[in-house]
This record gives structure tokens, sequence and C-alpha cells, in this order.
């Protein structure tokens, strides 16, 4: 009878745990996706900035041509800009520039690319490693 009794005991208090853990598993499952939304949202605010500095730059010049990482610098000296090249964390890459089009590329700690195209008349946004602001998709 004793035996039973430990048996059972053992039994809810694994069953228990079990439960315990299954919750703590789901809250850091939550957790992870919440701070891999948040860099999402970091960087398509770095992106969004760096929007406002071309067009700004185009609104000046009339044109997208000359705008690199040294003249986007002096617009906007808080975000950290370069020319064409591998997009890095926390860096703006302008790339594919010409007078009426240019595409701007950042990338998350994980990896994750994300691109904003503008044009004289549009602005297109992607999760690509885009190198025109044509191949700026979704």
């Amino acid at each position: 009878m004793v035996r039973k009794r430990v048996f059972v005991g053992v039994v809810v208090a694994f069953s228990l745990l079990s439960l315990l853990l299954g919750g703590c598993a789901s809250a850091v499952k939550q957790d992870l996706e919440a701070v891999e939304s948040a860099r999402d949202v970091a960087a398509q605010m770095l992106l969004q900035q760096a929007a406002v500095t071309a067009t700004t730059y185009y609104a000046a010049q009339s044109s997208y041509e000359g705008l690199n990482a040294i003249s986007a610098a002096s617009y906007e000296p808080a975000v950290q800009w370069a020319n064409a090249g591998k997009a890095s964390i926390n860096v703006v890459s302008i790339r594919g520039v010409d007078s009426t089009s240019l595409v701007l590329v950042t990338t998350d700690p994980a990896g994750n690319f994300y691109c904003l195209g503008l044009t004289e008349s549009t602005t297109t946004t992607g999760s690509v490693d885009a190198q025109t602001a044509a191949e700026c998709v979704a």
C-alpha cells in the first residue's frame, strides 16, 4: 500500500513538473519572439529614418546622385552609413544610386535583411539584400 502511494505521488510530482516546465518553455518562446519582433521594428525604424534623409537630399539636389555615406552623414549624423557593400547591423547601406532611385539596406542580429527602395514616385519595402530599388520587394 505504501509503495502504491509513493508511486502515485511520484507520478503526480512528475506531471506537475512537466506542466510547469512546459509553461516555462512557452514563456521563453514568447520572450524570444518578442525580442525578434523588437529587432525587426528597430531595423525598419532605422530604414525609415534613413529614407527621410534620402528624401531630404533628393529635395535639395533634385537627384539621388551624389548621396553616399559622407553626404548622408552630413544630413543625419545619428545614422551609421555605408556605401554599397555588405549590409551590417545598425548600419544603412546605400546602394544602386542613380538620379531617380536608390535602395537602403540593413540587417538585424539574426541575419534578416530589410530594404527600402526609393524612386521619384514610389517607396517599396522588402526583406531581401537588394542591390537596386527594383529588387526591394517583400
